[in-house]
């Protein structure tokens, strides 16, 4: 039991497999669509996601990072004391949650 973090780069397959374990009957989250990860500026501070067309610049990504919400996480660790949770994604502050999860698996 425990937080099972699958991650890897852009396009490998996290949201299928995600898909997948929620098909079959497993506790998954998605990190960018059940609200886990969000954008964040240069000085740490949350702000709303702009649309695609702007976030996908590198002017954008210059000065704002996509994050992991450690409170969130820290939420389903609590829940995944009594059960195996999924959390599926990757972000850019994931070296400061490793704690969180008690497997990692890289696709």
């Amino acid at each position: 039991m425990g937080l099972v973090y699958i991650t890897g780069i852009s396009g490998v397959g996290k949201s299928a497999v995600c898909h997948q374990l929620k098909r079959r009957g497993y506790a998954a989250f998605g990190t960018d669509e059940d609200g886990i990860s969000a954008w964040y500026d240069s000085n740490g501070h949350l702000v709303d996601t702009p649309p695609r067309d702007i976030w996908r610049t590198h002017d954008w990504q210059t000065t704002h990072s996509w994050r992991y919400s450690r409170e969130r996480l820290e939420h389903l660790a609590a829940r995944a004391a009594d059960a195996t949770i999924f959390v599926c994604g990757s972000a850019a502050n994931e070296n400061e949650v490793w704690d969180l999860f008690s497997q990692v698996i890289c696709l």
